[in-house]
């Protein structure tokens, strides 16, 4: 955060962008395996796509951090042991906002091609990939996020 002659001690405002370091810390966080109960409820997921900003500001010398970001990831959860079945692929979106709550974060997940599998799977697969699991791994990256300063 930087200061110049009509900014005197970078008073009114100053802002760093934090978007690079962001993105990476966050496709850390999210691209993970969920061991499950099961090898055939066992998931892992990797980024599909992550659009967004990330940067703090200094405003009458007050730090304010924003971040607002779109992730779309794939979840694939294992086929049944044993099975010649195809996995069953999930396209999940989250979109975490510094200014809401979590629970008012947007969260959607659709099972891809669900006419490959049968209903009890799909509506299987849309119970294991949970908002919580995404939720605590956001939280983690904002808690992350909060001490970095350079």
């Amino acid at each position: 955060m930087e200061s110049n002659a009509h900014n005197i001690n970078g008073w009114h405002w100053s802002e760093k962008d934090f978007t690079e370091w962001a993105t990476k810390t966050l496709k850390e966080k999210l691209v993970f395996e969920e061991p499950g109960s099961s090898p055939e409820t066992a998931f892992k997921t990797r980024i599909d796509e992550i659009r967004g900003e990330a940067f703090k500001n200094v405003r009458k010398g007050k730090l304010r951090t924003s971040y607002d970001f779109k992730v779309k990831l794939i979840a694939t959860i294992g086929p049944d042991e044993g099975s010649d079945a195809p996995p069953v692929e999930c396209l999940v979106t989250y979109e975490p906002f510094c200014d809401s709550d979590p629970a008012d974060w947007e969260f959607d997940v659709r099972v891809k091609d669900p006419a490959k599998h049968s209903a009890s799977k799909v509506a299987e697969a849309k119970k294991l990939i949970r908002r919580e699991i995404f939720e605590k791994r956001v939280l983690e990256w904002i808690e992350l996020y909060n001490q970095q300063m350079d």
